[in-house]
Formats: C-alpha cells, sequence, structure tokens
C-alpha cells in the first residue's frame, strides 16, 4: 500500500548528509531532481555547486503533491491536505526542519522565482447550433489559450428539465463542442460558457439564451 509521507516529526540531519554523497555518482546523467522531502537534492546540489558553480539544479516535484514548491517561493514551510503520488518517494505533505532549513523565496533570488501566470483565458464568438436530422446540438467558440471549456445549460420557465453541464479540454483557436442528440430537451435555456486554464485562472462567463426544439 502507498503511503503519505509527512516529514515533521523524522527531520533528520543525516539523512541530508548521506545524500551529499550522492552527488559525484550523478554527474554524468543528472539533468533534474525529484523533490520529496528534498534530503537528496539538497545534498546533490551541495556538490554540485562545490565542484560545478556554474551547474544550475532543477527540482521537480509532483504536481499534486507541491509542498516543496510553494515553500520554495513562500520561504516558509508550507503544509498540503494531500500529496497524490504514485512514486512513493515525492508523495509528501511537508518539509523537515533541517531539509528546508531557512531557506528563503525562490532561493533569494528573484530571477530564480518562475513565471506566475496570471492572465485568465478569453472566450469569444461564441454561437449554438440547434439540432438537425440526426445530429445533435454543438456549441463553437474561439480561445485565447488552451483550457477546459465548461458548458451550463440551465433551463429557463417550463416544461421543468434538468440542468446539463459538460467541459471538454480545448485548444488555443477554434473548437466546436458536440452535444450528443437527446441530452437536451426541447426549451429555452440559459446558456453559460468559462475556461479555465492550466494555471486556474478563470475566465468570465459568456452568457446566451438558447431555444432548442420548435
Amino acid at each position: 500500500m502507498r503511503h503519505v509521507r509527512s516529514n515533521a516529526a523524522t527531520a533528520d540531519p543525516i539523512a541530508v548528509f548521506k545524500a551529499n554523497l550522492a552527488g559525484p555518482g550523478l554527474i554524468e546523467r543528472l539533468q533534474a531532481g525529484l523533490i520529496g522531502n528534498g534530503a537528496l537534492i539538497n545534498g546533490v546540489s551541495r556538490w554540485f555547486k562545490a565542484h560545478s558553480p556554474a551547474t544550475r539544479v532543477v527540482g521537480v516535484v509532483a504536481a499534486a503533491a507541491p509542498s516543496m514548491r510553494l515553500s520554495w517561493l513562500a520561504g516558509r514551510r508550507v503544509t498540503t491536505e494531500r500529496a497524490d503520488s504514485i512514486a512513493d518517494g515525492i508523495a509528501v505533505r511537508d518539509q523537515g526542519a533541517y531539509e528546508f532549513g531557512s531557506a528563503v523565496p525562490c532561493g533569494g533570488a528573484a530571477a530564480n522565482c518562475p513565471a506566475v501566470d496570471t492572465t485568465p483565458p478569453k472566450v469569444s464568438k461564441l454561437k449554438y447550433k440547434k439540432p438537425s436530422g440526426k445530429k445533435g446540438a454543438s456549441v463553437s467558440l474561439t480561445l485565447s489559450e488552451a483550457a477546459k471549456v465548461q458548458l451550463t445549460f440551465k433551463p429557463v420557465g417550463k416544461p421543468k428539465r434538468t440542468t446539463l453541464r459538460l467541459s471538454k479540454q480545448s485548444k488555443a483557436g477554434a473548437s466546436r463542442i458536440k452535444i450528443r442528440k437527446g441530452k437536451l430537451k426541447a426549451g429555452k435555456y440559459k446558456l453559460s460558457v468559462s475556461a479555465t486554464d492550466a494555471a486556474g485562472n478563470k475566465s468570465e462567463s459568456v452568457v446566451r439564451k438558447v431555444k432548442v426544439g420548435s
């Protein structure tokens, strides 16, 4: 059974010392270091900086276990509620006091801080196409960047119907989302469309009134 580790009570300077010994053996093949509690990359980085100051060591965390990245950016220990990864060694929710040490934001250099994407995607040219023959309805739109598109068809007035929600990952540019015939019952709907990019930025909702059936 895979376990999720917490280092709050197990910070061990010996582990960091042992990890220092790994540096020489990795110099020919190290490209990036996976980060769990930070002990291994701490030791490897110290060796590299002592023997090759120009070498840049890049740490990689699992997207669903970002405790070290968040701690490094904040300059303090940051604990996450979950750490989801199939790789046991990097499924860590927090950092040990010794491994993290007295780090400062982005290693003390603004140039080390990765660019943070704060620009939400934009949804434009939204059009709804009614079902025709054997074909179902469809929604066409244009995205300013790749994003996950969320569509909500909320019934307006009678008869009573169920709200339909759909989502699809779409590339930048023109996109078409098909709706299987029969998914939308006859009647009026308020169509709301929004998009969320990989950085979690959400667009403003674009709303249209649509009618299904005659």
